[in-house]
């Protein structure tokens, strides 16, 4: 079975590389066309490539595992994702596609620098951005490592899989650009939505019918709200609904799609599919879950179990769908961290136009030094831990970028300094509180990136009042 496993990764390693050499041929040597893909997609290949970002290691063993280890909490932040975060990136996705076609924005840092009028403020966006997409990045390849070790009972090592996956990514990654992800993302996408819906069915069928009552019985706080920590998903809903629509891969699809209608049915196509295939299914693995693997320690490894146990013979094919999941993610953020790199760091630094095709060469070098960065991270045992916390922290990071934004999308009144002290000071006491220069409990499970916008607004508002611009911003 190891040998069969290794050899249907091997073999979609090998398609995806090849995807990766026809794409190359058929892109234009720039920068643009290597990170946004020229703002061509049609609206079929944006649906895809969105759906299947979001279809991640977290969407495809940290949801039904955090559903397996927190229960019906996870519902409330896991559906608003769904639902919510779609109808916001439709509200505001339109604005940002229209001020990157009219302005050529890349990245995040290139459309709130511009509109605040701000090296200082590309910067940071860029750095925040780098910091969102680091642990997000590294939750895919820990979730691929988690997947191989638990599926093969240990004879396949964590360390295997991290190392198969990275290997793939990286050369895919650089030879084609993000026309290669695109359409690796057709392919994956279709894999791992099947094996989602016939995971939740696997479990179905060995719960019975009173499997609902079963699972209550083992663990009846999993199916109890508990108002002494009602913060807790309640933080994890606004996260989640808003910082992920804010990790820089997602922000540069919206600049990817070929028109705002391609850009609207993409978003009605994908929360379709998200919805049938990630939120539904998980919700009954990890429920039902809990009746039938009530000695499980590590609930990031629910799914393995549950093909392992259930239908040992698709194993194979989970191992495969488990690739797909992570590196549909994590290939769009290494492009991701690799454009912030070139066009928010290294543009700035050089204080004048790089030539698009030597963007393009350092874009692919940032890569190749990321990929090791990552395999380094995902190797050490204190970031191994819960799929879903690690990923949040990422999400959190990008929540930082909420605040800034209103000014482009929605504020006319918002100044330079607003912006700038908003970013500054969200991100001071993010950093302060997550690595306990201030040791401080928040009271009922509220998370610390909802204590930094609670104190970002209304400093952007003041500030924006009492130091308003003495110039005209570029894009008003």
């Amino acid at each position: 079975m190891e040998k069969i496993i290794l050899f249907t990764i091997g073999i979609y390693l090998i398609i995806s590389i090849l995807l990766g050499i026809i794409a190359n041929k058929k892109s234009i040597n720039t920068s643009e066309d290597y990170f946004i893909a020229n703002r061509s997609l049609n609206w079929f290949s944006l649906s895809m490539t969105m759906f299947a970002t979001w279809m991640s290691t977290f969407a495809f063993l940290g949801s039904p595992g955090f559903y397996f280890k927190n229960g019906v909490n996870w519902f409330l932040p896991h559906g608003l994702l769904v639902v919510a975060s779609p109808f916001l990136l439709w509200f505001i996705g339109r604005k940002i596609w229209h001020l990157g076609r009219e302005k050529g924005y890349v990245t995040p840092a290139d459309m709130l620098g511009d509109f605040y009028n701000s090296i200082v403020v590309k910067y940071i966006v860029g750095i925040i951005g780098l910091l969102a997409i680091l642990p997000y990045s590294l939750i895919q390849l820990v979730g691929i490592g988690k997947a191989l070790e638990a599926s093969t009972a240990g004879i396949l090592s964590y360390e295997t899989g991290v190392l198969i996956a990275l290997s793939g990514i990286a050369i895919y990654t650089i030879i084609g650009g993000i026309r290669a992800i695109v359409w690796t993302d057709i392919l994956q996408g279709v894999l791992f939505g099947g094996l989602m819906i016939i995971g939740a069915v696997l479990v179905f069928n060995e719960a019975g019918t009173e499997a609902y009552r079963t699972s209550i019985e083992i663990n009846h706080k999993a199916f109890n709200f508990n108002p002494d920590n009602f913060g807790s998903p309640l933080s994890l809903a606004v996260i989640w609904t808003f910082g992920y629509i804010l990790l820089p891969h997602m922000w540069q699809r919206i600049y990817m799609a070929k028109s705002a209608e391609a850009l609207t049915k993409s978003i009605v196509i994908g929360t379709v599919l998200a919805l049938i295939l990630i939120v539904i299914p998980s919700l009954i693995m990890g429920t039902l879950g809990i009746g039938i693997f009530e000695n499980l320690q590590d609930s990031d490894k629910l799914v393995p179990t549950i093909f392992k146990d259930l239908a040992p013979t698709l194993l194979p094919l989970l191992m495969l769908a488990t690739f797909a999941a992570g590196m549909s993610t994590v290939d769009s953020q290494m492009l991701s961290a690799s454009s912030i790199f070139v066009k928010d760091i290294i543009s700035p630094i050089a204080k004048k136009s790089i030539p698009k095709e030597k963007e393009r060469l350092i874009g692919r070098i940032f890569v190749l030094t990321f990929v090791f960065l990552l395999g380094y991270l995902a190797m050490k045992p204190e970031n191994q831990g819960s799929i879903i916390l690690l990923a949040s922290k990422g999400t959190g990071i990008a929540l930082l970028l909420l605040v800034p934004l209103i000014g482009p999308i929605a504020w006319t009144k918002a100044s330079k300094y607003g912006g700038l002290m908003a970013l500054i000071i969200g991100l001071f006491i993010m950093l302060v509180l997550e690595f306990k220069l201030i040791d401080i409990t928040i009271p009922y499970g509220f998370k610390i990136p909802i204590i930094s916008f609670i104190i970002q607004l209304p400093v952007f508002i003041i500030v924006s009042y009492l130091i308003p611009n003495n110039m005209k911003q570029s894009n008003r």
